[in-house]
């Protein structure tokens, strides 16, 4: 099986763009209950990078002027975790190995630009499915 038979398509992804406000990005995450999303070059629609609450709250730690924080784009926080992306060809197997570590991971085409991404809960459910077809057999 591969990666895009358990991805959830971009279009129900919630991303945002690399030049969108430290504040706007924080609504969006709070809004959403997510702590961690993708982060997207405008011009291509390519895969850049996640952003997490973690690494804004470090940002706004490291001033005390927070106005001018929330002003800055996402594109001058330091990310503190890489999340790897693979592409939609990329074999479950090595998303097991993924997701151990990542909520989540972005797909990407071979051009980098991001069409969605497999959660961890997809592939948990798919590994559980295999068990029960070999409990089964």
């Amino acid at each position: 099986m591969k990666a895009k038979d358990l991805s959830t398509p971009k279009s129900k992804v919630i991303s945002v763009y690399s030049d969108t406000s430290v504040e706007s990005a924080l609504k969006i995450m709070l809004k959403s209950h997510f702590t961690m999303i993708p982060v997207l070059e405008r011009e291509s629609d390519r895969y850049i990078y996640s952003l997490s609450t973690s690494d804004i709250l470090a940002r706004f730690a490291e001033t005390e002027d927070i106005e001018s924080v929330k002003k800055e784009t996402i594109s001058s926080i330091a990310i503190g975790r890489l999340i790897v992306p693979c592409r939609m060809d990329t074999e479950v197997e090595i998303l097991t190995d993924l997701v151990v570590n990542q909520n989540y991971v972005p797909l990407v085409d071979e051009d980098g630009k991001f069409v969605g991404l497999v959660t961890r809960k997809a592939v948990i459910n798919y590994l559980v499915d295999r068990l029960d077809e070999c409990k089964g057999e």
